[in-house]
């Protein structure tokens, strides 16, 4: 089975100002050292920024930085982006904040696990990911020509409070696209919990590509 990176994109829900994204905020308060000339647009309700395969988006309620393409996870700018970002906005209300590894599992046929979690979804997913007192999982099927088949798998568990792990596996004609989404809630409260992801991102790497080593097999 092949593995294709798709995108990485860290995202942080609150109450934010549009208009401060813009070329010379980010180069001024040296956010982002950037090479490649910013394409995008500035307003009061939504600003986006591109430089190269790396975007920032801030709307009035979300921020979200995006690097597509992205060659290596481990390598990738984007952490400190939004790190350097809510540094500098100290005041800026963040209740929320996410991280999504996105890939595409081509040739999964190949798979056993694969197949046996799509054949099984609850109980087959459930041994390839880390143990908790419950999971919330949701399936998809299509019902066509007497047969039953899993189209889309959903599987939510908690690993800490306010600390979850969301996994989505989707079959798009010939791949599986796979999202790991690592959440952090309970920010408004205590913002020291921004530092939560910066801080573990090694480790929650290593828990995405455990997760899919387990399963490509």
């Amino acid at each position: 089975m092949e593995i294709k990176n798709s995108f990485l994109t860290f995202i942080a829900l609150g109450s934010f100002n549009p208009a401060a994204l813009t070329p010379d905020f980010l180069a001024e308060e040296k956010i982002f050292s950037f090479e490649t000339s910013p394409e995008g647009r500035t307003s009061p309700v939504v600003s986006e920024i591109k430089f190269g395969n790396i975007s920032l988006l801030v709307e009035l309620e979300r921020f979200q930085v995006m690097h597509q393409e992205v060659d290596s996870f481990e390598k990738s700018p984007i952490i400190s982006i939004m790190s350097n970002y809510l540094n500098v906005l100290k005041h800026t209300p963040v209740f929320v904040e996410g991280i999504n590894f996105n890939i595409n599992l081509i040739d999964y046929a190949d798979s056993t696990t694969v197949a046996n979690i799509f054949e099984k979804p609850i109980d087959g997913i459930i041994n390839y990911v880390d143990r908790s007192d419950e999971y919330f999982i949701d399936v998809n099927t299509k019902v066509a020509g007497g047969r039953d088949e899993t189209q889309v798998i959903n599987c939510k568990y908690y690993i800490d409070d306010g600390v979850s792990v969301s996994i989505n596996l989707r079959k798009l004609d010939m791949k599986i696209v796979l999202n790991f989404n690592y959440e952090v809630q309970n920010i408004k409260s205590d913002r020291s919990r921004l530092s939560i992801i910066p801080d573990n991102y090694q480790n929650i790497y290593e828990k995405f590509i455990g997760f899919v080593e387990k399963i490509r097999k």
